[in-house]
Protein backbone atom coordinates (compact mmCIF):
# COMPACT_ATOMS: atom_id res chain seq x y z
CA UNK A 1 0.00 0.00 0.00
CA UNK A 2 1.33 3.42 -0.94
CA UNK A 3 1.97 6.01 1.73
CA UNK A 4 -0.30 9.10 1.72
CA UNK A 5 1.36 12.18 3.26
CA UNK A 6 -0.73 15.28 4.14
CA UNK A 7 1.52 18.17 3.14
CA UNK A 8 0.76 21.87 2.97
CA UNK A 9 1.22 21.91 -0.79
CA UNK A 10 -1.17 19.01 -1.18
CA UNK A 11 -3.83 20.76 0.82
CA UNK A 12 -3.39 23.99 -1.13
CA UNK A 13 -3.67 22.12 -4.45
CA UNK A 14 -6.80 20.32 -3.26
CA UNK A 15 -8.45 23.55 -2.09
CA UNK A 16 -7.49 25.64 -5.08
CA UNK A 17 -10.57 26.21 -7.27
CA UNK A 18 -10.52 25.30 -10.92
CA UNK A 19 -7.91 22.53 -10.69
CA UNK A 20 -8.76 19.03 -11.87
CA UNK A 21 -7.77 17.14 -8.75
CA UNK A 22 -8.83 13.50 -8.41
CA UNK A 23 -8.74 12.45 -4.78
CA UNK A 24 -8.18 8.77 -3.87
CA UNK A 25 -11.30 6.79 -3.05
CA UNK A 26 -10.28 6.54 0.58
CA UNK A 27 -9.24 10.22 0.74
CA UNK A 28 -11.25 11.02 3.89
CA UNK A 29 -9.86 8.12 5.93
CA UNK A 30 -6.32 8.84 4.78
CA UNK A 31 -6.63 12.51 5.73
CA UNK A 32 -7.82 11.49 9.19
CA UNK A 33 -4.93 9.09 9.61
CA UNK A 34 -2.42 11.64 8.35
CA UNK A 35 -3.70 14.26 10.77
CA UNK A 36 -3.42 11.76 13.63
CA UNK A 37 0.23 11.07 12.81
CA UNK A 38 1.28 14.71 12.32
CA UNK A 39 3.89 15.98 14.81
CA UNK A 40 2.38 17.88 17.76
CA UNK A 41 2.34 21.57 16.91
CA UNK A 42 3.06 24.42 19.25
CA UNK A 43 0.01 25.75 21.11
CA UNK A 44 1.09 29.33 20.51
CA UNK A 45 -1.90 31.45 19.54
CA UNK A 46 0.39 33.65 17.51
CA UNK A 47 1.53 30.72 15.34
CA UNK A 48 -2.08 29.52 15.03
CA UNK A 49 -3.23 32.95 13.96
CA UNK A 50 -0.54 33.09 11.28
CA UNK A 51 -1.09 29.55 10.06
CA UNK A 52 -4.87 29.23 10.21
CA UNK A 53 -5.47 30.01 6.51
CA UNK A 54 -3.42 26.94 5.60
CA UNK A 55 -4.88 24.59 8.23
CA UNK A 56 -8.58 25.48 8.05
CA UNK A 57 -10.84 23.93 5.39
CA UNK A 58 -12.27 26.31 2.80
CA UNK A 59 -15.77 26.31 4.33
CA UNK A 60 -14.39 27.16 7.76
CA UNK A 61 -12.24 29.95 6.40
CA UNK A 62 -15.19 31.37 4.49
CA UNK A 63 -17.38 31.25 7.59
CA UNK A 64 -14.76 32.96 9.72
CA UNK A 65 -14.23 35.66 7.12
CA UNK A 66 -17.96 36.30 6.94
CA UNK A 67 -18.13 36.56 10.74
CA UNK A 68 -15.23 39.01 10.69
CA UNK A 69 -16.92 41.14 8.03
CA UNK A 70 -20.16 41.08 10.02
CA UNK A 71 -18.33 42.23 13.15
CA UNK A 72 -16.71 45.08 11.20
CA UNK A 73 -20.08 46.09 9.77
CA UNK A 74 -21.71 46.12 13.21
CA UNK A 75 -18.81 48.17 14.54
CA UNK A 76 -19.09 50.66 11.68
CA UNK A 77 -22.82 51.08 12.32
CA UNK A 78 -22.17 51.62 16.02
CA UNK A 79 -19.52 54.24 15.29
CA UNK A 80 -21.80 55.96 12.79
CA UNK A 81 -24.63 56.08 15.31
CA UNK A 82 -22.30 57.70 17.83
CA UNK A 83 -21.14 60.22 15.25
CA UNK A 84 -24.73 61.09 14.28
CA UNK A 85 -25.85 61.48 17.86
CA UNK A 86 -27.29 64.94 18.45
CA UNK A 87 -24.82 67.40 19.96
CA UNK A 88 -25.41 68.85 23.40
CA UNK A 89 -28.17 71.44 23.69
CA UNK A 90 -25.81 74.27 24.55
CA UNK A 91 -26.90 77.83 25.20
CA UNK A 92 -29.86 79.64 23.68
CA UNK A 93 -28.92 82.73 21.66
CA UNK A 94 -31.42 85.58 21.43
CA UNK A 95 -31.41 89.11 20.01
CA UNK A 96 -32.29 91.94 22.35
CA UNK A 97 -32.36 95.11 20.25
CA UNK A 98 -28.66 95.83 19.61
CA UNK A 99 -27.31 92.99 21.70
CA UNK A 100 -26.73 89.25 21.36
CA UNK A 101 -27.51 87.42 24.60
CA UNK A 102 -26.68 83.82 25.60
CA UNK A 103 -29.04 82.04 28.01
CA UNK A 104 -28.06 78.84 29.83
CA UNK A 105 -31.20 76.62 29.85
CA UNK A 106 -29.94 74.66 32.86
CA UNK A 107 -29.50 77.68 35.14
CA UNK A 108 -31.64 80.34 33.38
CA UNK A 109 -28.70 82.74 33.68
CA UNK A 110 -27.89 85.09 30.80
CA UNK A 111 -24.82 86.97 29.62
CA UNK A 112 -24.11 89.48 26.88
CA UNK A 113 -22.11 88.14 23.94
CA UNK A 114 -21.96 91.11 21.63
CA UNK A 115 -23.23 94.65 21.19
CA UNK A 116 -23.61 96.00 17.67
CA UNK A 117 -24.29 99.34 16.09
CA UNK A 118 -27.45 98.08 14.42
CA UNK A 119 -30.71 96.37 15.27
CA UNK A 120 -30.17 92.59 15.33
CA UNK A 121 -32.50 90.08 13.65
CA UNK A 122 -32.39 86.68 11.97
CA UNK A 123 -30.29 84.94 14.64
CA UNK A 124 -29.30 81.37 13.78
CA UNK A 125 -26.94 79.00 15.57
CA UNK A 126 -24.97 76.20 13.90
CA UNK A 127 -26.02 72.75 15.07
CA UNK A 128 -22.92 72.28 17.21
CA UNK A 129 -23.37 75.75 18.72
CA UNK A 130 -19.92 77.00 17.72
CA UNK A 131 -21.05 79.73 15.30
CA UNK A 132 -23.84 82.31 15.29
CA UNK A 133 -25.14 84.18 12.27
CA UNK A 134 -27.31 87.29 12.41
CA UNK A 135 -28.42 90.37 10.48
CA UNK A 136 -27.80 93.95 11.56
CA UNK A 137 -29.81 96.88 10.29
CA UNK A 138 -28.39 100.40 10.23
CA UNK A 139 -29.05 103.50 8.17
CA UNK A 140 -26.62 102.12 5.61
CA UNK A 141 -28.73 98.98 5.13
CA UNK A 142 -28.68 95.31 6.14
CA UNK A 143 -25.55 93.29 6.83
CA UNK A 144 -25.24 89.51 7.28
CA UNK A 145 -22.61 88.64 9.90
CA UNK A 146 -21.17 85.69 11.80
CA UNK A 147 -19.50 85.44 15.20
CA UNK A 148 -18.13 82.69 17.42
CA UNK A 149 -20.14 81.31 20.33
CA UNK A 150 -17.88 83.24 22.72
CA UNK A 151 -18.68 86.55 21.00
CA UNK A 152 -15.31 86.78 19.27
CA UNK A 153 -14.34 86.66 15.60
CA UNK A 154 -17.17 88.80 14.29
CA UNK A 155 -17.06 89.31 10.52
CA UNK A 156 -19.29 90.24 7.60
CA UNK A 157 -20.64 87.67 5.13
CA UNK A 158 -22.00 88.08 1.60
CA UNK A 159 -20.39 91.46 1.04
CA UNK A 160 -19.74 90.48 -2.60
CA UNK A 161 -23.41 90.16 -3.57
CA UNK A 162 -25.05 92.78 -5.79
CA UNK A 163 -27.72 93.91 -5.40
CA UNK A 164 -27.22 93.64 -1.67
CA UNK A 165 -29.66 91.26 0.07
CA UNK A 166 -32.19 92.46 2.61
CA UNK A 167 -33.24 90.44 5.66
CA UNK A 168 -36.66 88.87 5.13
CA UNK A 169 -37.55 87.58 8.60
CA UNK A 170 -37.03 84.04 7.35
CA UNK A 171 -34.90 81.51 9.17
CA UNK A 172 -31.26 81.29 8.12
CA UNK A 173 -30.11 77.67 8.19
CA UNK A 174 -26.66 76.13 8.59
CA UNK A 175 -25.50 73.05 6.75
CA UNK A 176 -24.58 70.19 9.09
CA UNK A 177 -20.86 70.60 8.39
CA UNK A 178 -21.01 74.38 9.11
CA UNK A 179 -19.57 75.14 5.66
CA UNK A 180 -22.62 76.91 4.27
CA UNK A 181 -25.43 79.17 5.33
CA UNK A 182 -28.67 79.33 3.35
CA UNK A 183 -30.76 82.44 3.82
CA UNK A 184 -34.13 83.56 2.51
CA UNK A 185 -33.72 87.20 1.52
CA UNK A 186 -35.29 90.02 -0.47
CA UNK A 187 -33.52 91.50 -3.50
CA UNK A 188 -34.38 94.12 -6.09
CA UNK A 189 -38.04 95.04 -5.88
CA UNK A 190 -38.85 92.86 -2.89
CA UNK A 191 -38.36 89.59 -4.73
CA UNK A 192 -37.75 86.46 -2.63
CA UNK A 193 -34.44 84.72 -3.35
CA UNK A 194 -32.24 82.15 -1.63
CA UNK A 195 -28.74 83.31 -0.75
CA UNK A 196 -26.09 80.59 -0.36
CA UNK A 197 -23.06 81.70 1.65
CA UNK A 198 -19.73 79.93 2.06
CA UNK A 199 -18.98 80.76 5.69
CA UNK A 200 -15.17 80.47 5.62
CA UNK A 201 -14.67 82.83 2.68
CA UNK A 202 -17.81 84.94 3.08
CA UNK A 203 -18.56 84.57 -0.63
CA UNK A 204 -22.21 84.23 -1.63
CA UNK A 205 -24.53 83.92 -4.61
CA UNK A 206 -28.22 83.45 -5.32
CA UNK A 207 -29.57 80.01 -6.18
CA UNK A 208 -32.91 78.64 -7.28
CA UNK A 209 -35.71 80.20 -9.29
CA UNK A 210 -36.99 83.73 -8.68
CA UNK A 211 -39.40 83.76 -5.76
CA UNK A 212 -37.63 80.89 -3.95
CA UNK A 213 -37.82 81.16 -0.16
CA UNK A 214 -37.64 79.23 3.12
CA UNK A 215 -34.54 77.09 2.42
CA UNK A 216 -33.90 73.97 4.51
CA UNK A 217 -30.90 71.60 4.33
CA UNK A 218 -31.39 67.85 4.01
CA UNK A 219 -29.66 65.74 6.71
CA UNK A 220 -26.90 64.67 4.30
CA UNK A 221 -26.40 68.21 2.99
CA UNK A 222 -27.03 67.18 -0.62
CA UNK A 223 -30.40 68.93 -1.04
CA UNK A 224 -32.22 72.09 -0.12
CA UNK A 225 -35.99 72.06 0.32
CA UNK A 226 -37.73 75.37 -0.36
CA UNK A 227 -40.92 77.00 -1.62
CA UNK A 228 -41.47 79.00 -4.77
CA UNK A 229 -44.42 80.25 -6.85
CA UNK A 230 -45.82 78.28 -9.77
CA UNK A 231 -48.92 79.52 -11.61
CA UNK A 232 -49.94 81.67 -8.67
CA UNK A 233 -49.49 78.90 -6.05
CA UNK A 234 -46.66 78.38 -3.59
CA UNK A 235 -45.28 74.85 -4.01
CA UNK A 236 -42.74 72.72 -2.16
CA UNK A 237 -39.60 71.70 -4.07
CA UNK A 238 -36.02 70.48 -3.64
CA UNK A 239 -32.80 71.29 -5.48
CA UNK A 240 -29.07 70.72 -5.19
CA UNK A 241 -27.03 73.39 -3.38
CA UNK A 242 -25.83 74.61 -6.78
CA UNK A 243 -29.45 75.06 -7.91
CA UNK A 244 -29.56 72.02 -10.20
CA UNK A 245 -31.98 69.05 -10.25
CA UNK A 246 -34.98 71.12 -9.18
CA UNK A 247 -38.04 68.95 -8.51
CA UNK A 248 -41.47 69.63 -7.05
CA UNK A 249 -42.10 67.17 -4.21
CA UNK A 250 -45.21 68.42 -2.39
CA UNK A 251 -47.72 66.93 -4.79
CA UNK A 252 -51.16 68.41 -5.41
CA UNK A 253 -52.33 70.50 -2.44
CA UNK A 254 -55.49 71.71 -4.15
CA UNK A 255 -56.16 75.33 -3.26
CA UNK A 256 -53.63 75.31 -0.40
CA UNK A 257 -50.30 77.16 -0.62
CA UNK A 258 -47.14 75.76 0.92
CA UNK A 259 -46.39 78.23 3.71
CA UNK A 260 -42.75 77.23 4.28
CA UNK A 261 -40.43 74.33 4.95
CA UNK A 262 -39.84 73.39 8.57
CA UNK A 263 -37.91 70.12 9.00
CA UNK A 264 -36.54 67.09 7.17
CA UNK A 265 -36.96 63.71 8.83
CA UNK A 266 -33.59 62.32 10.00
CA UNK A 267 -33.62 59.69 7.24
CA UNK A 268 -34.27 62.29 4.54
CA UNK A 269 -37.54 60.66 3.44
CA UNK A 270 -39.99 63.39 4.54
CA UNK A 271 -40.15 67.18 4.59
CA UNK A 272 -42.56 68.69 7.14
CA UNK A 273 -44.30 71.93 6.21
CA UNK A 274 -47.41 74.01 6.73
CA UNK A 275 -49.94 74.91 4.04
CA UNK A 276 -52.76 77.44 4.19
CA UNK A 277 -55.76 78.65 2.22
CA UNK A 278 -57.39 82.04 1.77
CA UNK A 279 -55.19 84.25 3.93
CA UNK A 280 -54.95 81.78 6.78
CA UNK A 281 -58.69 81.04 6.99
CA UNK A 282 -57.64 77.39 7.10
CA UNK A 283 -54.21 75.92 7.70
CA UNK A 284 -52.84 72.40 8.16
CA UNK A 285 -49.57 70.57 8.68
CA UNK A 286 -48.31 68.20 6.00
CA UNK A 287 -45.34 66.03 5.31
CA UNK A 288 -44.07 65.48 1.77
CA UNK A 289 -42.47 62.25 0.60
CA UNK A 290 -39.48 63.48 -1.37
CA UNK A 291 -38.98 60.40 -3.56
CA UNK A 292 -42.69 59.76 -4.08
CA UNK A 293 -43.51 63.47 -4.62
CA UNK A 294 -46.76 63.36 -2.66
CA UNK A 295 -47.93 64.86 0.66
CA UNK A 296 -49.86 63.57 3.67
CA UNK A 297 -52.04 65.87 5.76
CA UNK A 298 -51.37 65.33 9.48
CA UNK A 299 -53.65 67.73 11.40
CA UNK A 300 -57.44 68.06 11.62
CA UNK A 301 -57.87 71.35 13.51
CA UNK A 302 -59.02 74.39 11.57
CA UNK A 303 -55.79 76.34 11.85
CA UNK A 304 -52.57 74.53 12.71
CA UNK A 305 -49.17 75.81 11.61
CA UNK A 306 -45.45 76.13 12.40
CA UNK A 307 -44.55 72.44 12.71
CA UNK A 308 -41.22 71.36 14.19
CA UNK A 309 -40.06 67.75 14.01
CA UNK A 310 -38.01 66.62 17.00
CA UNK A 311 -34.36 65.87 16.07
CA UNK A 312 -34.90 62.17 16.84
CA UNK A 313 -37.76 62.14 14.32
CA UNK A 314 -40.47 60.85 16.67
CA UNK A 315 -42.62 63.90 17.54
CA UNK A 316 -43.94 67.03 15.86
CA UNK A 317 -44.69 70.17 17.85
CA UNK A 318 -46.90 72.82 16.32
CA UNK A 319 -49.07 75.84 17.07
CA UNK A 320 -52.85 75.64 16.96
CA UNK A 321 -54.82 78.89 16.65
CA UNK A 322 -57.99 79.15 18.74
CA UNK A 323 -58.61 82.66 17.38
CA UNK A 324 -56.75 85.35 15.48
CA UNK A 325 -54.74 86.19 18.60
CA UNK A 326 -54.79 83.04 20.78
CA UNK A 327 -52.73 79.95 20.05
CA UNK A 328 -51.75 76.79 21.90
CA UNK A 329 -48.64 74.61 21.78
CA UNK A 330 -49.49 71.04 20.76
CA UNK A 331 -47.58 67.87 19.91
CA UNK A 332 -48.23 64.73 17.88
CA UNK A 333 -46.41 61.65 16.63
CA UNK A 334 -44.39 62.02 13.45
CA UNK A 335 -47.22 60.39 11.44
CA UNK A 336 -49.89 62.68 12.94
CA UNK A 337 -51.20 60.28 15.58
CA UNK A 338 -51.87 61.13 19.24
CA UNK A 339 -52.33 64.88 18.97
CA UNK A 340 -52.29 66.46 22.43
CA UNK A 341 -52.01 69.83 24.18
CA UNK A 342 -48.71 70.82 25.75
CA UNK A 343 -49.43 74.38 26.93
CA UNK A 344 -52.21 76.89 26.34
CA UNK A 345 -51.45 80.45 25.19
CA UNK A 346 -48.04 79.48 23.87
CA UNK A 347 -46.29 79.46 20.50
CA UNK A 348 -43.84 76.96 19.03
CA UNK A 349 -40.13 77.83 18.86
CA UNK A 350 -38.70 74.37 18.21
CA UNK A 351 -36.83 71.61 20.03
CA UNK A 352 -33.63 71.12 21.95
CA UNK A 353 -30.96 69.01 20.24
CA UNK A 354 -31.68 66.04 22.53
CA UNK A 355 -35.43 66.12 21.73
CA UNK A 356 -36.24 66.41 25.44
CA UNK A 357 -37.53 69.99 25.59
CA UNK A 358 -39.63 72.40 23.61
CA UNK A 359 -38.90 76.12 23.53
CA UNK A 360 -41.92 78.40 23.70
CA UNK A 361 -43.06 81.90 24.54
CA UNK A 362 -45.99 81.76 26.95
CA UNK A 363 -48.41 84.64 26.49
CA UNK A 364 -51.42 84.43 28.83
CA UNK A 365 -54.28 86.94 28.73
CA UNK A 366 -52.35 89.32 30.97
CA UNK A 367 -48.59 89.68 31.55
CA UNK A 368 -46.10 88.73 32.74
CA UNK A 369 -45.11 86.66 29.71
CA UNK A 370 -42.35 84.05 29.76
CA UNK A 371 -39.76 82.50 27.51
CA UNK A 372 -39.56 78.92 28.79
CA UNK A 373 -38.71 75.31 28.05
CA UNK A 374 -41.11 72.46 28.66
CA UNK A 375 -41.22 68.73 28.01
CA UNK A 376 -43.70 67.49 25.37
CA UNK A 377 -45.90 65.90 28.05
CA UNK A 378 -46.32 69.30 29.74
CA UNK A 379 -43.92 68.61 32.63
CA UNK A 380 -40.45 69.98 33.38
CA UNK A 381 -41.44 73.59 32.81
CA UNK A 382 -38.62 76.08 33.41
CA UNK A 383 -38.67 79.86 32.91
CA UNK A 384 -35.67 81.26 31.06
CA UNK A 385 -36.73 84.90 30.89
CA UNK A 386 -39.72 86.83 32.21
CA UNK A 387 -41.36 89.93 30.70
CA UNK A 388 -43.22 91.61 33.53
CA UNK A 389 -44.95 94.28 31.47
CA UNK A 390 -45.69 92.15 28.43
CA UNK A 391 -44.77 92.83 24.82
CA UNK A 392 -46.73 94.31 21.92
CA UNK A 393 -45.46 91.60 19.56
CA UNK A 394 -43.26 88.58 20.24
CA UNK A 395 -41.05 89.23 23.25
CA UNK A 396 -38.23 87.29 21.59
CA UNK A 397 -38.54 87.62 17.83
CA UNK A 398 -35.11 86.28 16.88
CA UNK A 399 -33.30 83.33 18.41
CA UNK A 400 -31.17 80.29 17.70
CA UNK A 401 -30.96 77.02 19.60
CA UNK A 402 -30.83 73.35 18.64
CA UNK A 403 -32.57 73.52 15.27
CA UNK A 404 -34.20 76.03 12.95
CA UNK A 405 -37.31 77.37 14.62
CA UNK A 406 -40.64 77.29 12.74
Amino acid sequence: MSTFVLTDSAIERALMPGLDVAAPADFTSRVSAAIATQPRRSRSWVRWAIGWPRMAPAATRTLLLLLLLLALLVGAIAVASVQRRAPANGVLIIARNYELVAIDPDTSTSRSLLETGGLISGVARSEDGSLISFWTETRAGFTLEVVGADGNGRRVLAADVAPAPVANEQIDVWSGDRRFLASGVLVGRNENRILLVEVSSGEAHYIGPPGAANPLWSPDGRWLAFTYPVDGRSVLAVMRPDGSDLARVGGDLGDFDAAGTNNWSPDGVWVYFGAQRDSFSESHIYRANVAGQFSERLTTDQRSAAPALSPDGTKVSYANWRSDTLRDLKVMDADGAHQSLVLEDANNLGWSNDSEFLLTEWRPTKPPYELLIIQPDGTGRKTLMSFEFGCGGPCVASLGWGQPRP
